[in-house]
């Protein structure tokens, strides 16, 4: 009986343990296998039944320096012609795929252009695997990406979505203010990359942009740090999975320790703008989306090329300091994952035939082996942008590093490629690919989150939306093709006098900036020039005038909001969205993630570091209205009123002031339940009163120490000396669910969350298998829903004794023992065995008259043994 148990037991669906993880993907390991050992015995790091961290050892042990170097570098890699491998070109200084990972071993690469072709895509990634696996130790490879998903007129800063669905920039997702969506969006985004191969991606980019004019802020979730780290979680959450594996992907979060207060917004991509300063010294400021992605689970950090200003550290490149990545993020913050550089520390270079100097910042005067060493003892793991491994080969021989040192970095890159499953299914299914990418499901979903995203900053007089627009209505445009107006029967004029509206779509102002590279970039003023105010005035006076601002920084057009007679914020929209806006199709939902400034001026004179400073803004964060409804009334407002703290002198530094943003909720309930009865106490900054809050984060933090509890008992199989471990497994997945149930029930009745119950779900069955195992072996089972009542009735209980907010550890403290299943012979009385199932099963058949649905008549034999034989399968 014990050795049948341990054998049904091992066909469970156990979780993988945390620390010891062992995957296994049916026939083609072995198909693998066979092509690495050429018949010869499987050396043990194919061996998917062995730990992650002995196949990890065993596989470090065999590799050369040379191939060691390879894994530490993290370059760019073209397709060719028809998704072929690429043959380099010297002209554009780029090597061939085959040099890269057959000469210089490289095994992680960034794939550059636009995927316009899932199938090809998916087929040139099989072939870059399938040349791996022609090297010596044949280690897979990791396809990563930089944001691709999103719809953006600016593809110097970014990738078009191509044949992805197409969503709203993160900015965009931060103005809807819904943690869910952005969860659905990256689990999508997920499902796309996994179909063509890409298994890490380069964000998400959590940057707080407190600098209006730096020409990254498209990138990120806007000016607040708690929006910032609330979304992101999700953001994370979506890519990676709720558990690391094989149909996870890596992200890598950036730019630590925050890339956002840039002296005089410029960027450090270039010379000029290489300084990061924090007049303010609101340096932690900075930190807190980190340190929620780092709670969330991320895998790798991307430190900025910046070099700090005025702080306790260095001023050198972040990748170039150990006070910032080994003393800070690693100590510190106990981040434990890779460190990838930004690209092009190392090497001069050109990029779209502009000169690059190495963005070795502070460390301009030294030596390209002297760079690599500072990076390494910086502690990073990983240079980004680069091909040169023979330095680091160079610094070992000749004493500079020690072998030991490049271990140490090697092997977290070996074991996340253990971990998502790249040594034992390096292959993606091309067909699988084309029906994945794109579909009409996805698209819909991204066009929707487009349209929700507009945000809505002026509509004098309910001008929008123009719901009784005709044929005969005039509209005078820019910005957007005039067919798309012709499309809908509207008529378009190429003169603002002759028409009943104009329709303008407007990039937000920057100033041109030189050079291939250097010209994708957005910066300087925030404002319009003064002939561009003078245009625009002389429409404005003509004709009534909507305005949708393409919002990729901070614009400040006081003079937009007041002469037009609408106008909308978008970031990452198609004109087709606009054009539903405005008719009324769709209505904007979206509020404002970062101020709009009055002026440049106030910028300049504002704190590079701290956030909502610059004097009376024109809007606020959180500004945002809604359409007034068909029926004449106007929707509510909903806003987020930003005020300020009074500036105090700090005490340490006279004359520099803090500034923090203190976000006021609109005044409403708390939304815990007591019972059937909602708490009438007024809630907080969050959306509990002080005790529910406590109680919810102590509940919240108890289900998951007990999942992670589980997940450490789980997966080692038991003998007839494990029951206990058994009962133990089955009474933490019970305690698992409770919790869950009771944490929805009591604080997000109103507000279900579909990715929580789908956990639930999951919970269930793992206890399901347990309880199935343990009746097949011949056992049964008494006591589970008593255990299960007593669980739930235990929790409330101890909940109520909650009124202060409690370390994470703590709440287990209060919980006295709780009630489990008794695993017993067969034969005991009352017991649940595989019999009295059966006769369950039996009796809620007899409860059903099958039927012909197709037909509404009764099934004929055949049809009927068919139905109880599905009823039968489900049902056990």
């Amino acid at each position: 009986m014990a050795s049948s148990l341990l054998a049904l037991l091992a066909l469970s669906t156990w979780p993988l343990n945390g620390l010891c993880l062992a995957t296994h993907h049916g026939s083609e390991q072995s198909v693998v296998s066979r092509a690495i050992s050429n018949g010869s015995e499987t050396p043990a790091y194919r061996n998917p039944s062995l730990c992650v961290d002995d196949r990890v050892e065993d596989l470090l042990q065999r590799m050369t320096l040379d191939e060691k170097a390879g894994q530490m570098f993290h370059a760019m890699l073209s397709m060719g012609p028809n998704g072929t491998l690429d043959e380099g070109s010297e002209a554009a200084r780029r090597n061939s795929t085959d040099f890269m990972i057959g000469t210089q071993f490289l095994t992680h690469f960034n794939l550059v252009g636009d995927i316009t072709d899932a199938r090809q895509t998916a087929e040139f990634y099989n072939r870059v695997q399938q040349r791996a696996l022609e090297t010596r130790l044949g280690i897979p490879v990791t396809l990563s990406s930089d944001p691709r998903h999103h719809f953006t007129e600016n593809i110097g800063t970014g990738f078009d979505a191509g044949r992805f669905s197409q969503w709203p920039e993160t900015l965009g997702l931060a103005a809807l203010r819904d943690a869910q969506l952005v969860r659905r969006f990256a689990e999508i985004a997920r499902e796309e990359y996994l179909a063509v191969g890409l298994r890490a991606a380069l964000h998400p980019q959590v940057d707080l942009t407190t600098e209006p004019r730096w020409a990254r802020i498209a990138g990120t979730f806007g000016e607040d740090s708690n929006l910032t780290a609330e979304l992101l979680v999700e953001y994370i959450k979506g890519f990676q999975g709720e558990k690391f594996g094989p149909t996870s992907v890596s992200t890598v979060t950036k730019h630590f320790p925050g890339g956002g207060p840039m002296e005089n917004g410029e960027d450090s991509h270039f010379v000029y703008g290489k300084n990061e300063t924090y007049p303010g010294e609101n340096f932690d400021y900075h930190l807190i989306p980190f340190k929620a992605a780092i709670a969330a689970g991320a895998r790798q950090m991307m430190p900025y090329y910046s070099r700090p200003i005025g702080t306790q550290y260095e001023p050198v490149g972040f990748s170039f300091s150990k006070g910032i990545v080994t003393d800070l993020l690693r100590n510190e913050l106990g981040f434990e994952g890779v460190v990838v550089t930004d690209w092009g520390l190392i090497t001069d270079t050109y990029i779209a035939g502009q000169y690059m100097p190495a963005r070795a910042w502070g460390v301009e005067n030294l030596s390209e082996l002297e760079r690599a060493t500072r990076i390494l003892e910086a502690g990073c793991d990983q240079f980004g942008g680069e091909t040169r491994p023979e330095l680091i080969v160079q610094l070992v021989k000749e004493g500079i590093v020690s072998e030991e040192r490049l271990d140490v970095s090697v092997r977290k890159l070996l074991r996340e490629k253990f971990i998502l499953g790249l040594f034992d299914n390096p292959f993606v299914d091309p067909e699988a690919a084309e029906r994945i990418v794109g579909n009409d499901y996805f698209v819909r979903l991204g066009k929707e989150a487009q349209r929700r995203s507009y945000t809505l900053l002026t509509n004098k007089n309910d001008t929008l939306p123009l719901r009784n627009a005709g044929p005969e209505t005039k509209f005078y445009i820019e910005g957007f093709n005039a067919t798309l107006l012709q499309n809908r029967s509207y008529t378009v004029v190429t003169k603002p006098e002759d028409a009943d509206y104009a329709l303008l779509r407007l990039a937000a102002p920057y100033e041109p900036r030189p050079g291939g590279f250097e010209a994708g970039f957005h910066a300087g003023s925030l404002e319009f020039s003064a002939e561009e105010r003078a245009r625009q005035a002389a429409i404005y006076s003509k004709v009534p005038t909507i305005v949708d601002m393409m919002l990729d920084r901070p614009a400040a057009v006081p003079e937009v909001a007041e002469q037009s007679v609408a106008m909308l914020a978008s970031f990452g929209s198609s004109s087709e969205a606009f054009l539903d806006i405005i008719f009324g199709v769709a209505e904007p939902e979206g509020k404002l993630p970062y101020d709009l400034p009055r002026s440049n001026a106030a910028v300049e004179a504002a704190m590079e570091d701290v956030p909502f400073d610059t004097k009376d803004p024109v809007f606020r964060f959180g500004h945002g209205l809604k359409y007034a409804d068909q029926c004449g009334k106007r929707n509510q407002k909903h806003s987020y009123n930003t005020t300020h703290r009074d500036k105090s002198l700090d005490s340490n530094k006279e004359g520099h002031y803090r500034s923090l943003a203190v976000i006021n909720l609109p005044a409403m309930s708390c939304k815990a339940y007591e019972g059937d009865v909602q708490c009438t106490s007024p809630k907080g900054n969050t959306s509990y009163c002080k005790k529910h809050r406590c109680q919810e984060r102590a509940l919240y933090y108890y289900y998951k120490q007990t999942e992670r509890e589980w997940e450490r008992c789980g997966g080692t199989g038991f003998n007839s000396e494990d029951m206990g471990k058994l009962s133990r497994a089955h009474q933490l997945l019970s305690i698992a669910i409770a919790a869950r149930q009771v944490h929805t029930n009591r604080y997000f009745r109103d507000d279900h969350c579909e990715g929580h119950q789908m956990r639930v779900y999951w919970l269930q069955s793992e206890r399901s298998d347990i309880e199935r195992s343990i009746l097949l072996a011949g056992f049964g089972i008494l006591g589970e829903r008593e255990a299960a009542q007593g669980i739930k009735n235990s929790l409330i209980e101890t909940l109520e004794k909650v009124t202060e907010e409690l370390p994470e550890c703590e709440f287990y403290t209060l919980i006295e023992d709780l009630p489990a299943i008794e695993i017993v012979p067969e034969d005991t009385p009352g017991a649940r065995t595989q019999a009295t199932d059966r006769a369950d099963i039996i009796a809620r058949r007899e409860e059903y008259d099958p039927v012909d649905w197709s037909s509404n008549e009764p099934m004929d034999e055949v049809k009927r043994q068919k139905w109880t034989k599905a009823f039968d399968e489900v049902a056990w």
